[in-house]
Order: structure tokens, then C-alpha cells, then sequence
């Protein structure tokens, strides 16, 4: 796969949700979703199989808008490294300050941690401490510098970042799971869409959760990242009455977000939001 057929894939996700491919790495595998109908391909004229239409989708009938804003979104934004390219290039940086920042604000809460899921390569102190002072922008201005290649080592090596809340009881990291996926459901129910006829817009901040599944991911991951989210010690997280972790999702498809809003990078009106959402729970909590 080249760079153009990656950011060809990835640019999917900035165009309308019905728009995208369902692609085989066996063709036998279509055989499996088969489905033929009278209206379909009926006039009995001999087509290759391979480019029979609608015999081998998930969908009965195709929106054409999506098609037609696929074409409309690749003419105005090309996907190379110009186009799209730069957009994403940006994403996966905005998302490496974002796990940053997270990092950032937690160090200094006394009542609970943020503990993002990608394992650093090096120890977040240092790593804080050679960011101290810097911005997003003036980092990227100078991609030579080592702040630039430390924060490049760090975080998610995509656009997407999950990471988990855990509260402190007498300045000790929480050390029950179950309490701990609880706390988080708790902060996720604050920052979700609700089907209850609110607008949108009167959101402050959304994500997404999901949970990492013992049995799906592996106990080594599992056990790992348990360690590190309860402040374990390294070898002990091993329970077999443990399935599951909650985790906050967040999709960084922004490109602005690092930029300077009076006087500051954007990303630190987020994170603040976040962090004042997670302080009202550990409140109701305590309360």
C-alpha cells in the first residue's frame, strides 16, 4: 500500500458517512454476503462476474450522494501529500499535544489521574518538563528541536486516543477496577449524546467511550494497562474475576485546534472542560 492509498483510506472519514468500500483479501469471501434479487442485473446480459454490482454488498440500494460527495471532496482536496496529506499530518500531531496536555493538566490534580492508553517510550516527567513553556505551534515551527522528536515518540500513531479517569482516596490511585470503570461511566454520562431532544449545541465538550475486553484484546495488554490505570505494581494485575475496562475515545479530526484562541492553543480550552467535568464527579463522589 502506497502513501497515496493511505491517506485515500483514512480521507474517508472527513466525507459522508454512507461513503466508503468493503474490500476482500480473498475474493471468496463475497460468497458469504451474497445476495441476489430480480431487479438486479436481471437483463441477462454477460457481465464479469467480478463487476457484477449489488451481488456482493451489505447495502440494497446505494446512495448516490455519497458517491457524488466523495468525487466532490477528492476535487476540492486532493488525497496527497498537499491535500489531505496535510490535513491528516496535522490530526495525528493535534492528537499527540492532545494526550500531551491530558498528561499536562493531570500532574497538577491532587483527587484523580488521566492515564492515557499508549505506553510511553519515555518517563512522563522529563517529558513534561522538556515541554514546559513551549506551544503546539512554536514546537512544529521548529521540527528540529528534541521537544519535536519526543513528542513524536509519544502517544497515539493515529488520530484517535483512548485513555481512562482514575480517582485518588487519601492521595492513593483507586485500586478497585470495578469502581474505577464505574467512575468512568459516570464522567462519560456527562459527556455524551443524550437522546432526550437537547440541542446539540448546548454540549461543551463530547466523546466516545469503549472498553478494552480481556478476552479480545489479550491478557498482556490487559493486565498492562490495568497496572498502570490502578497504580499497580508492574506483575500484579493479573485477576480472573476482571473482563473489561471503560475508556474514553476521542477522534482528533481537527487541524485547528492547536492553534492560539486569546492568546492560548485551543486544545487547553478542551482539556480544562474535561478536567472540570471529571472534578464534579469526584465531588458527587466524595459527596
Amino acid at each position: 500500500m502506497t502513501i497515496s492509498d493511505y491517506i485515500l483510506i483514512e480521507t474517508l472519514q472527513y466525507l459522508p458517512y454512507p461513503a466508503g468500500a468493503l474490500c476482500y483479501r480473498n475474493m471468496a469471501m463475497r460468497s458469504l454476503i451474497a445476495f441476489e434479487a430480480p431487479y438486479i442485473n436481471s437483463d441477462g446480459a454477460s457481465t464479469e462476474e467480478e463487476l457484477v454490482l449489488g451481488t456482493y454488498g451489505i447495502e440494497g440500494s446505494k446512495p448516490g450522494a455519497a458517491a457524488a460527495g466523495v468525487y466532490l471532496s477528492h476535487a476540492a482536496i486532493r488525497p496527497t501529500r498537499q491535500g489531505y496529506g496535510k490535513i491528516l499530518g496535522r490530526t495525528v500531531y493535534n492528537c499527540k499535544v492532545f494526550h500531551w496536555k491530558l498528561l499536562e493538566y493531570s500532574e497538577k490534580e491532587t483527587d484523580f489521574a488521566v492515564v492515557p492508553t499508549p505506553k510511553l517510550e519515555l518517563e512522563s516527567i522529563p517529558l513534561l518538563q522538556k515541554l514546559s513553556g513551549k506551544t503546539p505551534q512554536s514546537i512544529i515551527n521548529e521540527s528540529t528541536d528534541e521537544a519535536f522528536d519526543m513528542l513524536r515518540q509519544t502517544g497515539s500513531d493515529l488520530n484517535i486516543l483512548t485513555y481512562a479517569f482514575n480517582y485518588k482516596v487519601s492521595g492513593v490511585l483507586n485500586q478497585n477496577l470495578d469502581e474505577v470503570n464505574a467512575f468512568n461511566k459516570k464522567i462519560y454520562d456527562r459527556i455524551s449524546i443524550k437522546a432526550d431532544g437537547r440541542d446539540i449545541y448546548n454540549y461543551e465538550i463530547v466523546v466516545s467511550t469503549t472498553d478494552f475486553l480481556k478476552y479480545s484484546y489479550g491478557e498482556v495488554f490487559f493486565n498492562d494497562y490495568k497496572e498502570r490505570l490502578l497504580g499497580l505494581a508492574e506483575g500484579t494485575g493479573n485477576d480472573d474475576t476482571d473482563k473489561a475496562i471503560s475508556v474514553m475515545r476521542s477522534v482528533i479530526m481537527d487541524p485547528w485546534i492547536t492553534e492560539d484562541v486569546d492568546g492560548k492553543p485551543f486544545v487547553d480550552y478542551i482539556v480544562a472542560e474535561l478536567f472540570d467535568i471529571v472534578r464534579e464527579v469526584v465531588t458527587e463522589m466524595q459527596g
